[in-house]
């Protein structure tokens, strides 16, 4: 369906999160979400991408946050990260959590900072 791949979204700076990026880092109210097809949350990822070891250091979402995200009705969830899991992790918890709710991951985005945040 094309339609799954089209739609509003709404932006979250979540920046300024340390080692994992919680619900209370999202900043945006459930009715913000709810009106939005897709949550595009920018983690700074894109400055640090040249920098070595720079995936490894940077906050992916907890999996409290990924259910929480996971339980919207969300067409798809869209990072400047290159993963919504740790780019170690080999149980991928949080990809399991959007594809069980039948979101697309989109990976990789860049000028998220140039977007206006809600």
């Amino acid at each position: 369906m094309p339609e799954q791949f089209f739609g509003t979204a709404i932006m979250a700076d979540v920046s300024s999160a340390k080692k994992a990026i919680e619900i209370s880092d999202i900043k945006l109210t459930k009715a913000d979400i709810f009106n939005a097809d897709f949550l595009l949350l920018y983690t700074g990822a894109e400055e640090t991408m040249e920098t070595e070891g720079a995936e490894a250091q940077l906050p992916v979402l907890s999996l409290e946050a990924a259910n929480f995200l996971a339980s919207m009705p969300l067409k798809g969830i869209g990072f400047d990260a290159m993963s919504p899991d740790a780019i170690d992790s080999r149980e991928l918890k949080n990809h399991k959590a959007f594809f069980h709710s039948k979101m697309i991951i989109i990976e990789n985005l860049i000028n998220l900072k140039k977007l206006p945040v809600g």
